[in-house]
């Protein structure tokens, strides 16, 4: 996995067999917002939100961007490109180690005070640490 950007909005890239896929994370969620089939042939295109596709000249054969009014997620980009599950696969993969290397949080732009526990105990230490000792 590839990762550049700013914390808010991090572009990650899965390589696997042939096939390259760009995303990413804005808090939570995961935006696709292209793939790659290096030794496809086929002429490069958008797919729009409504299945429509617009002919992209300039890009690499083998190339399909999604559009940017609406980036799909994952779960839509599997069922829009199911043959390519692999890639998916390896990019949910992915999705977790970046979500797990920041403790959970896609980003580190939420301040630290703001992120809920992750157990209502009020024993946890991940409550303490978070909310300090008056919770």
């Amino acid at each position: 996995m590839t990762t550049v950007g700013s914390a808010a909005k991090t572009k990650h890239r899965t390589t696997i067999a042939g096939k390259v896929a760009s995303w990413r994370l804005i808090g939570h969620s995961i935006e696709i917002l292209s793939m790659i089939c290096t030794s496809a042939t086929f002429p490069a295109y958008r797919l729009r939100q409504d299945g429509t596709h617009e002919l992209l000249p300039l890009c690499q054969p083998g190339t399909i961007a999604f559009a940017p009014e609406a980036y799909p997620d994952l779960s839509a980009a599997r069922e829009l490109c199911e043959e390519h599950g692999d890639l998916w696969d390896a990019v949910r993969h992915d999705l977790w180690e970046a979500l797990l290397s920041h403790g959970g949080h896609a980003t580190d732009d939420v301040p630290r005070d703001r992120i809920p526990p992750t157990s209502i105990s009020a024993e946890s230490d991940t409550q303490t640490r978070y909310f300090g000792n008056g919770v």
